[in-house]
């Protein structure tokens, strides 16, 4: 058979199982963001190439799906959807926010078929696109939080930090591109001992050296504040600061405290988010559930000015996360199973429209013998049968089904 049976590695089917959890995962959340005012948008699964480049950095280029068209248009799987959400924002009214919601799938290229990564992964997202301030930031970590508890996670964080706070930090020591680059990776893996070699090397003076160093360590709740502050000598970091501080005390105060976890030294996406970030985990899973952020330089990429935040769930993610927990919904089981000798088929017809109306799965057995019915109802946990005969109907329960031998 070749190939015939297999598919390309980083891809899958969802069999009954997996697609039903997804698709119920996916109806809990948007039915979420619908009960805020969200709208849900559509965007082609293939753009061209150019929407993404001036945007995404290279090493994200390269992980793009590319093909071309017949034109000789470079073409490109969309590699995430926020992108395409601001290009639409183009077309609708900004004199007031507009709030958009997504469930669709992403594409992500790479060459290695060791990894257990897949190239095709669904997200679930909300854009709030136009100049909502503070109190949009406050809607969206609110969001974030309700996302999770009404998926049935429990143990989890919604990390909340700024990249302005070390964009204001590093704005007087001179370091290029790619010296920050490799700072900020350090810091994110709060590597104390190479972040010192690396700034002793750049020759950073120690004012600076010892602020940097203290960044890895700005993670937790309020008590983090004063040390932030210590260290805030600039107008970026100190509006970076209060920002992170101001959101801390809403939530606080609409009892989601014990969500929400401050990390001043979480850097996401420099060249991408322009404040505000945001990364969700759940305490038995180690990979990030939820990510996002203000995203204010996207929009004006596309010819208009429209400031921005919002957040992705990795649906997999979230799916693998809850089912550790044991909270993954189960495909329901069937209510009625039945065969028929088809003499009336009306009578057939009515009968199992009138359960299927009330809410019943019933399922018609392709056999003719009672035995054989009840086996079947045994095997899939099925507890009421149904024999059709011309106009009569001859009902079970589960204890005549057990009771068969």
């Amino acid at each position: 058979m070749g190939r015939r049976l297999r598919i390309p590695y980083g891809f899958q089917d969802l069999l009954p199982k997996e697609c039903y959890a997804k698709k119920r995962l996916e109806a809990v959340l948007t039915e979420i963001y619908g009960s805020y005012g969200y709208n849900e948008v559509e965007t082609p699964t293939i753009e061209y190439y150019d929407a993404f480049h001036d945007v995404y950095a290279p090493d994200k280029l390269k992980k793009m799906f590319k093909m071309t068209d017949s034109d000789g248009s470079l073409l490109a799987l969309r590699p995430d959807i926020t992108l395409q959400v601001c290009r639409m924002a183009s077309k609708l009214d900004l004199n007031y926010p507009q709030r958009l919601f997504y469930a669709e799938n992403c594409f992500e290229y790479f060459d290695n078929g060791d990894t257990a990564r897949s190239r095709e992964f669904a997200q679930v997202g909300v854009e709030l696109i136009g100049d909502s301030g503070i109190d949009g930031e406050i809607e969206i970590i609110t969001l974030a939080v309700q996302s999770f508890l009404a998926c049935g996670l429990v143990d989890f964080k919604i990390d909340i930090g700024n990249n302005n706070f070390f964009k204001g930090l590093i704005s007087e020591i001179g370091l290029n591109k790619k010296d920050i680059a490799q700072l900020t990776e350090f810091i994110n893996k709060k590597d104390f001992f190479a972040i010192e070699v690396f700034l002793q090397s750049k020759k950073i003076a120690s004012e600076f050296c010892d602020k940097l160093l203290l960044l890895p360590s700005l993670f937790g709740g309020r008590e983090v504040f004063a040390k932030a502050e210590s260290i805030c000598n600039n107008k970026l970091s100190l509006s970076a600061f209060e920002n992170i501080k101001t959101l801390y005390d809403a939530l606080k105060e609409i009892g989601y405290e014990q969500y929400v976890s401050i990390d001043f030294g979480m850097l996401h996406g420099l060249d991408y988010y322009s404040g505000l970030v945001l990364k969700g985990y759940s305490k038995n899973f180690g990979l990030c559930l939820l990510d996002g952020g203000r995203y204010d330089g996207l929009c004006p990429s596309f010819g208009f000015d429209g400031k921005a935040v919002g957040f992705a769930i990795g649906v997999k993610r979230l799916l693998s996360a809850l089912n550790e927990t044991g909270r993954q919904d189960s495909v329901p089981t069937i209510d009625y199973a039945y065969f028929s000798d088809n003499a009336d088929r009306k009578t057939e017809m009515s009968f199992t429209e009138i359960l299927r109306k009330k809410g019943f799965r019933v399922l018609k057995i392709f056999c003719k013998d009672k035995s054989a019915l009840f086996e079947y109802c045994k095997q899939n946990k099925i507890r009421n049968a149904c024999i059709i005969y011309n106009k009569d109907i001859i009902e079970f329960g589960e204890e005549d089904i057990l009771c068969q031998t």
